[in-house]
């Protein structure tokens, strides 16, 4: 019978056991979803990753590679496989596309057609052909190829390219714009362009156990590199000189004449994953997403107990009477209890199954659609001892809610919970003594603000309530406040060359034919810089940092356009010591006139600290061209130029890397894409989590003016009968809703406006300062947002209030 009753109860209040339901189901849901995408991301990756076998490691050389190569690598134990492999940037149809060899290592994924049956065939890039088509190479390839003319045959994918963004090249404006593949026999070259190679293990990528591998197998290939180096010049050197007439009767001279034979430098270059484009940018992504799911759930689950618990605890507290009435009949106070953990457990049962299971599926899909990867789709695993986890906790804490609410109320005796709980005795509140105030209130507002200040209980959960769902939306459009336009802030107000060359070689200064070259080229007031990659490091951080010498001090300041973090003037470059960008001085806790400890191939160097400025992309050191001179090394080498320009800028690029000027030219425009690109997923997770925010607003106040409600029935009958109309009633009620609606609102907007701050803070990741403010705009659509909630909320209970029955809820408990 008890458990029948309960059921009967279910149905009897299923407006309030279903808000009970959804608040439950969309915290939980929120917290596995976002939780589950980063693990789930990786794993997908991963599973990419390994089904068409990303190269662990790529090597390529000034001067080819050889068999011999191969055989020295092989040697390495960790080694699994090594591919000798090709590939060409060329000019088709004036793209720039890039020409692989088919191979084992970076298998395409074929999604229609066949594989190239000749050499006159090829496999191409699905978002840029279609069977069918004809790839015309217009660059010179008579020397490096069998073919101008590649029919595609099928179209693909490659693990080489899981992002969108293709990567730079040496010819056309500089950007990749497409790739294809073609047998490797179509390649006329003596040495191969590159090795690919996989190692033993099969550790997970991103995984602390595949860098640690990572970076063992370098430092393997760092002790044959330089002997591989030299070996090379010897063996080309050899070749040429075989074909003297001299040495063929005097073979023995070879050896002396080897140092006589000139040949440019060989060098390697040691490459791991980052040559797949979009490799390190997922992890960034996946990092960042993660940053974020470890912060704001917590505030939503916070509202959901605090929500759900009020909900119990009222409802015991309503239905006192029928315990009194169970109590008497001799059932135990066990077996009354077991009947209102029958209502809530089952209620946090579905809302936890529904909420793990279904936003677990649901949100992580949701956000990889944000992010333009190559992967068909996120595969969805689901750890169900975080299922279990979750739902212990959820039911300990319903448990003890009930048990709690429960054991007090059958503390009294069977008719003492017959009787409804005396009403709170009044008291003057502190308007009452503002005689001259007071007395202007009118009747019906004086019974409002005398009820607000009896029942403090229920105002404190109905502020709490709505302050945390509004603080939750505040912290939602404030974050996309405090990443949106950090690109063009950077590329705009503080880095104001409109172009970057990267030079084909270094050099040491601009002389008068590079200058006559650039203005031929529209290149306006260059300005050369030489920018290297270091970590700055102290005991505890590794951060990775560009140094960047000039030697212009004036078209310096022209270019860079820095203020200080500390009173917001002009920063010039000195002589004495440098600017450095303030997220490197947060994170590694450093002032004017700290020095800063920065590394590079195994040398570090103290530099004073002259200035910290504002910055928001990348962190970077600057030094002047006599600094650098003094405390790093004698000789420095510019390797890019920022400057003006005018024309047309692809025309730009090309000239300048068809005249080897340039290996790529990058402009303010595309910069500031790249930048925004970088920050664009999380706006769209910021979108998310505005609605979840504004969908649990809206459940938490449904769930608050119903409790509401169906407390203060018989008060709202008594009403009734003296005479208060159905419109009066309704705004005696909603006066004191709209009242505490108010104050909770103002009160979230101050709790949103910490929890911002506190957010920012945690989700902040080392190449990115965020803005760390909030619009105006973010303010008054949180306003809106809970106050059009409320309104909707008058709405649906208008009706409510409507259909209470006077004589039933008068009826005396007696």
């Amino acid at each position: 019978m008890l458990y029948k009753n309960s059921l009967k109860k279910i149905k009897k209040s299923f407006g309030r056991y279903f808000s009970l339901l959804i608040i439950i189901f969309v915290g939980v849901g929120f917290y596995s979803g976002i939780q589950g995408f980063a693990p789930n991301m990786k794993s997908t990756a991963n599973d990419y990753y390994t089904d068409y076998n990303l190269l662990d490691f790529k090597i390529v050389s000034t001067l080819g590679l050889t068999d011999d190569d191969v055989k020295s690598i092989m040697k390495i134990d960790s080694v699994e496989k090594i591919n000798q492999s090709y590939s060409l940037d060329v000019l088709a149809e004036e793209k720039a596309i890039r020409i692989h060899s088919i191979e084992s290592i970076n298998k395409v994924d074929l999604l229609s057609g066949r594989m190239p049956k000749s050499n006159d065939e090829c496999l191409a890039d699905e978002k840029k052909y279609n069977i069918g088509d004809v790839v015309a190479i217009t660059s010179n390839v008579d020397d490096t190829l069998l073919n101008k003319k590649y029919t595609v045959v099928g179209t693909i994918k490659s693990v080489l390219y899981v992002a969108n963004d293709y990567g730079n090249t040496t010819v056309g404006t500089g950007k990749l714009d497409s790739f294809i593949f073609i047998n490797s026999d179509n390649f006329k070259l003596d040495a191969y362009t590159e090795l690919y190679i996989t190692l033993k293990g099969n550790n997970a990528a991103y995984t602390s156990k595949y860098k640690e591998q990572i970076n063992e197998f370098t430092e393997e290939l760092n002790k044959i590199k330089l002997s591989r180096e030299k070996e090379r010049i010897l063996e080309l050197k050899k070749e040429i000189l075989k074909e003297s007439p001299i040495l063929e009767e005097y073979p023995e001279l070879l050896d002396e004449e080897v140092e006589k034979v000139e040949i440019s430098e060989s060098k390697w270059y040691i490459f791991n994953r980052e040559v797949s484009q979009g490799y390190n940018q997922l992890e960034t992504d996946t990092e960042v997403v993660q940053k974020v799911a470890d912060v704001l759930p917590i505030f939503f689950i916070i509202i959901v107990i605090l929500m759900t618990s009020n909900t119990m605890n009222r409802m015991i507290t309503e239905e006192r009477g029928e315990m009194g009435t169970l109590s008497s009949l001799g059932y135990r106070n066990s077996s009354i209890i077991s009947t209102y953990l029958l209502y809530v457990l089952s209620a946090t049962f579905i809302g936890v199954t529904l909420g793990y299971f279904i936003g677990g599926f649901i949100l992580p899909k949701i956000i990889y659609n944000v992010f333009p990867y190559a992967f068909a789709k996120i595969n969805i695993k689901y750890d169900l001892i975080t299922f279990l986890i979750i739902l212990l906790i959820s039911n300990i804490l319903m448990l003890v809610v009930v048990l709690y609410s429960c054991l007090i109320e059958l503390k009294e005796r069977p008719s003492k919970l017959f009787r409804p709980i005396p009403p709170r005795a009044g008291q003057k509140i502190i308007l009452e003594h503002i005689k001259f105030l007071w007395k202007r209130i009118s009747f019906t507002w004086k019974i409002t603000l005398r009820n607000i200040f009896r029942y403090k209980k229920r105002v404190f959960m109905t502020i709490i309530g709505i302050a945390g769902c509004t603080g939750l939306l505040l912290v939602g459009f404030g974050i996309k406040d405090s990443i949106n336009g950090i690109g063009d802030k950077q590329y705009s107000n503080i880095f104001k060359y409109k172009s970057m060359i990267v030079l084909s070689n270094n050099i040491s200064t601009l002389d008068s034919d590079l200058k006559e070259k650039l203005n031929d080229n529209n290149i306006i007031n260059p300005l050369l810089i030489g920018q290297t990659a270091y970590e700055a490091v102290d005991k505890n951080n590794s951060i990775d940092m560009y140094l960047i010498a000039v030697n212009d001090k004036k078209l310096f300041k022209k270019y860079y356009n820095f203020k200080s973090i500390k009173d917001n003037n002009d920063v010039d470059l000195k002589n004495n010591g440098a600017i450095i960008t303030d997220k490197l001085a947060e994170l590694l806790k450093l002032n004017v006139g700290d020095k800063i400890f920065i590394k590079s191939n195994g040398n570090t160097y103290k530099i004073p600290i002259s200035a910290v400025v504002k910055n928001y992309i990348m962190n970077y050191v600057f030094v002047s061209e006599s600094f650098y001179a003094e405390n790093i090394s004698k000789e420095l080498k510019y390797n890019i130029i920022v400057s003006d320009y005018k024309g047309n800028k692809e025309d730009i690029a090309t000239d300048l890397i068809e005249d080897k000027l340039a290996i790529s030219v990058d402009f303010s425009e595309n910069l500031v894409k790249k930048a925004n690109n970088t920050i664009g997923g999380l706006n769209s997770i910021v979108a998310l989590v505005i609605v979840i925010s504004a969908l649990l607003a809206f459940i938490v106040l449904y769930n608050l003016t119903s409790i509401n409600i169906s407390e203060r029935t018989r008060e709202v009958a008594t009403i009734k009968v003296l005479g208060f109309t159905d419109r009066e009633t309704n705004e005696y009620i909603y006066r004191e809703t709209m009242l505490l609606t108010t104050f909770g609102i103002f009160f979230g907007l101050g709790l949103g406006i910490l929890l911002h701050s506190y957010v920012i803070n945690i989700i902040g990741i080392e190449t990115v300062s965020y803005f760390k403010n909030i619009k105006l705009i973010s303010f008054i659509l949180s306003i809106i947002i809970s106050f059009m909630f409320s309104l909707i909320m008058e709405v649906i209970t208008y009706f409510k209030l409507k259909d209470i029955n006077m004589i039933e809820s008068l009826k005396s408990v007696e």
